[in-house]
């Protein structure tokens, strides 16, 4: 949302930008400026969310087989009667 709100931005009048000019922070940006963040952003946005809807495999997600470990062959403890099993 913001991406096209800085989009609506930079296609302002010549007498809202000289408006704009007149104050300080976001406004006073020249138009260029907005129009570049506005398509950043919304390319961020677009992967952003074709990355929560699975269309595209998170960055940070590691599907390799080779890291996994084989479970281990020996029981956790060897000492009997470590664990309860409660048996009715």
């Amino acid at each position: 949302m913001f991406g096209l709100y800085r989009l609506r931005i930079a296609f302002r009048n010549k007498e809202q930008d000289a408006r704009a000019r007149e104050k300080k922070g976001l406004y006073s940006l020249p138009r260029r400026t907005h129009f570049l963040f506005g398509i950043l952003y919304l390319i961020l946005g677009g992967f952003l969310v074709a990355t929560g809807l699975g269309i595209i495999k998170s960055p940070f997600h590691h599907s390799s087989t080779s890291e996994t470990k084989a479970p281990a062959s020996t029981p956790a403890s060897t000492t009997p009667g470590a664990v309860e099993v409660e048996t009715k």
